[in-house]
């Protein structure tokens, strides 16, 4: 019995000491403040990529007393070349600067600047400002939860350079839905129903290829009949048959897509889905 309490007590500790660990905001200037101030100043440079912990920031304080300073999520950071990416930061960093001293800390944060550069290491990094209000409420979402950081990228990307949500998959379903439904939200556009993959190519920071698309299509069989499932182009003309003429029996169905689409041309497909040949149970567009 012993050793339960005390793994139980352990367990409090730790709930305990994690609690105590998470900086108080209110208790903290935010960087704007001290700028404005000029109570503080700031430098930054890059660490040789664009995401994640990719920024190294140097803070002073140039006061003659301590001053607690947090770094906003939702700063974009201006690359010191026009050519180079900007950096948008999602995370917020809590320092605590004493009088006349300075720190160095590392910051949490994306490109913004899809078809721009990738920043090398040591290229300098200006303050920058807080980036628009729709970006700002996304990167105080991101804040408050832990998405890997592929997904961010292709979250921010979608606010600052028009990105298709279908771009967003944190390879977990709950996860994905939430983030899609706040780009959702802050867009104004649809809820997506399948998932996009892009080529990759190591020359570039985001090629804009679509090269696989992936998702589930739910569909109700009425009677004892064969299903078809079928590719069309924007023009109805058939690409190609998925799922040939195939015997069901009444119930619901679930098909999942998952189609390499690299060697198709750009443009708007749709997918459907037919009970006897002739009646369309079901259609799902995608673009690429």
């Amino acid at each position: 019995m012993k050793p339960v309490i005390i793994f139980i007590a352990a367990m409090l500790f730790a709930v305990i000491q994690s609690a105590a660990q998470k900086p108080d905001s209110s208790a903290y200037v935010s960087l704007e403040k001290c700028l404005q101030s000029s109570s503080v100043q700031f430098s930054a440079r890059s660490l040789g990529g664009h995401s994640g912990l990719c920024i190294e920031a140097k803070l002073r304080n140039n006061g003659s007393s301590a001053i607690n300073v947090m770094v906003e999520p939702g700063r974009r950071l201006v690359a010191d070349s026009a050519q180079y990416q900007d950096i948008f930061l999602v995370k917020a960093c809590y320092i605590t600067l004493l009088p006349g001293k300075e720190e160095k800390v590392r910051l949490y944060g994306f490109c913004c600047e899809s078809s721009d550069w990738g920043p090398g290491a040591n290229l300098e990094y200006k303050a920058g400002a807080m980036a628009p209000p729709a970006w700002v409420k996304l990167a105080a979402y991101i804040n408050q939860n832990n998405f890997p950081d592929g997904a961010i990228q292709q979250a921010v990307w979608v606010m600052s350079n028009n990105h298709d949500i279908a771009g967003v998959d944190c390879n977990n379903r709950e996860q994905t839905i939430a983030l899609r439904q706040v780009l959702c939200d802050l867009t104004g556009k649809e809820m997506p129903w399948a998932t996009i993959q892009y080529k990759e190519d190591s020359s570039v920071v985001f090629t804009g290829v679509v090269n696989r698309i992936r998702g589930d299509i739910q569909y109700h069989v009425r009677y004892n009949c064969p299903i078809t499932i079928i590719l069309t182009d924007n023009y109805g003309r058939l690409i190609r048959t998925l799922m040939e003429p195939t015997i069901h029996g009444i119930g619901r169905y679930t098909w999942t897509l998952d189609l390499d689409v690299s060697d198709y041309p750009s443009g708007d497909y749709e997918v459907r889905i037919y009970e006897d040949g002739a009646i369309l149970l079901d259609r799902r567009k995608f673009g690429i």
